[in-house]
């Protein structure tokens, strides 16, 4: 059976110092994977917040469609209305801008299938948008001529109010339910993410303070080890040898049968008495 005494000092260090750095490495190695996961969480938080702030811009340029169609449907001049409508395409070509590189970005198949329809919306209200433009020129072009048309007149107006309230306020609806929608599911999203980073810090310190733990005990235990299996009996070979060299050759030797360097000394000294 092997015992501790057969165990060279060398192999006892050694044995001892890789526990303290395999320990001392489990507390790095808890703090790096704790950091890495926060800093996934935190990109994934600031990731949702800037995807809630590009749909609530998204937002604002759609207002700011309805707001040039309003201007469409209120212009009574050539002029006016062409500045309507450069208004509105403005305001959808920033809607796009705003919207698009969304796509690319999402990470989840939900948003990325909200966000396309809501570029399939914008379309649909452009496109339903023109239409009334249409509609609308018709009408300045009577107006500009001073032509009295008044059956054309009504009818026209009958369309553009038609087309208004049966396909641009359900575009506008839906559109403003479902970025509505994804706002409140980022920020739950961000609000999330920024718990689980908080979790995961709870969690790392919670490992390496049980490391720590770990790691102080290993080194209290290395120390007593060192002292009672190394230190001591080396110290109790320091009488007989003393011994030796006042010429008191009768000594008792401890250690005298341990495999390590303990027993080597002793045996050594035990020899030396032995042969004077």
């Amino acid at each position: 059976m092997l015992r501790i005494s057969d165990i060279r000092i060398g192999t006892k260090l050694i044995v001892m110092s890789a526990m303290g750095i395999l320990l001392v490495g489990g507390m790095v190695f808890g703090q790096m994977s704790g950091i890495s996961a926060v800093r996934a969480s935190n990109d994934a938080a600031f990731n949702q917040q800037r995807l809630a702030r590009s749909v609530v811009e998204a937002k604002a340029a759609g207002s700011g469609m309805q707001v040039g169609l309003l201007d469409v449907r209120s212009a009574a001049t050539g002029p006016e209305l062409a500045k309507a409508k450069q208004s509105l395409e403005d305001r959808y070509k920033t809607f796009h801008n705003y919207v698009d590189p969304l796509v690319q970005e999402a990470k989840d198949p939900e948003t990325r299938a909200s966000i396309e329809r809501l570029m399939t919306l914008a379309d649909q209200y452009l496109a339903t948008a023109k239409d009334i433009l249409t509609a609308k020129t018709a009408l300045v072009e009577i107006e500009t001529r001073q032509l009295d048309d008044i059956p054309r007149v009504k009818s026209l107006n009958e369309q553009i109010n038609r087309i208004a309230s049966e396909r641009i306020l359900p575009i506008r609806s839906e559109t403003d339910s479902l970025i509505e929608k994804m706002v409140q599911s980022t920020l739950e999203r961000v609000r999330l993410e920024k718990d689980k980073a908080d979790e995961e810090m709870r969690s790392a310190e919670r490992i390496n303070t049980v490391i720590g733990a770990m790691a102080t005990l290993v080194l209290i235990a290395s120390a007593v080890f060192g002292a009672l299996s190394i230190a001591r009996p080396l110290r109790a070979l320091t009488g007989p040898i003393n011994e030796l060299a006042a010429g008191n050759f009768n000594v008792a030797v401890d250690g005298v049968g341990r495999k390590d360097e303990v027993g080597q000394i002793a045996s050594a000294v035990s020899a030396m008495a032995a042969r004077v």
